[in-house]
């Protein structure tokens, strides 16, 4: 992803967001794009945008962590709050009060950083973010060989900046 900010563009803060908070934005992303986003598709897209806050600005952009399950990177948390979609589309915001107002609204300083990862990923399937996610190598992958048969592994934030930072991460 070619993303020339500064951390003043950023505008961090010590806050993270909550993980419900960035997966809703994707919701509304999504639906103001006349596109759809399932479950593993959202998964996908928040892992990929907290990856890069991370690589970039080497601070984490939601609150919990990425667990490393049989079938790629997770946040449990998302999990739960989209299971009843199954592979479906997901119709609705997670829920209104893990909402940033001004994440949605998009007057948080985050936004701009969030339409990257919109503008580069969002085109892509589930099927297609979740094959890029799972490469060999890559921080899922190596969170799952150390950890064989084990499921809900956390990916240490090391492994993700050291993927989203190397020269052609995918």
């Amino acid at each position: 992803m070619n993303y020339n900010a500064s951390k003043s563009d950023y505008a961090m803060t010590n806050a993270y967001l909550s993980t419900e908070a960035v997966a809703n934005w994707f919701i509304k992303k999504a639906k103001e794009n006349g596109h759809s986003v399932t479950a593993m598709k959202l998964q996908r897209l928040v892992y990929y945008a907290h990856g890069w806050c991370l690589a970039l600005y080497k601070t984490a952009l939601v609150e919990d962590q990425v667990e490393a399950w049989t079938y790629g990177p997770v946040f449990p948390r998302i999990y739960h709050l989209v299971l009843q979609y199954g592979s479906q589309a997901i119709t609705s915001l997670l829920s209104d009060s893990y909402t940033k107002p001004s994440l949605v609204a998009g007057d948080d300083p985050r936004v701009p950083f969030l339409e990257k990862i919109w503008e580069v990923y969002g085109r892509y399937t589930d099927s297609q973010l979740s094959r890029m996610a799972n490469k060999p190598d890559g921080p899922w992958h190596r969170t799952m060989q150390l950890n064989p048969g084990r499921r809900g592994t956390n990916i240490p934030d090391s492994e993700l900046i050291n993927h989203f930072s190397s020269p052609s991460p995918s």
